[in-house]
């Protein structure tokens, strides 16, 4: 699969599925790195995902310093 065809489903469906599917990608990321890896989502939709994801327990949020890591939990 190339580049441009992984993107594609990187980028649909909710902001939720989105952010699973990248953390199912990555290390640990912040905040800032899914800002900066998402540009279709705005600051907005990705810091309420986040919340709700946190607060389902979907993903796990650890304070590092002056930010947070994000990590899938399972």
């Amino acid at each position: 699969m190339n580049g441009t065809a992984l993107r594609e489903i990187e980028t649909s469906g909710s902001p939720e599925s989105v952010i699973m599917k990248r953390l199912a990608q990555s290390p640990p990321l912040t905040l800032d790195d899914l800002v900066e890896q998402l540009p279709q989502l705005t600051w907005n939709q990705i810091f309420q995902a986040v919340d709700g994801l946190t607060r389902t327990g979907a993903i796990h949020a650890r304070r590092t310093r002056f930010q947070y890591e994000l990590s899938r939990v399972g």
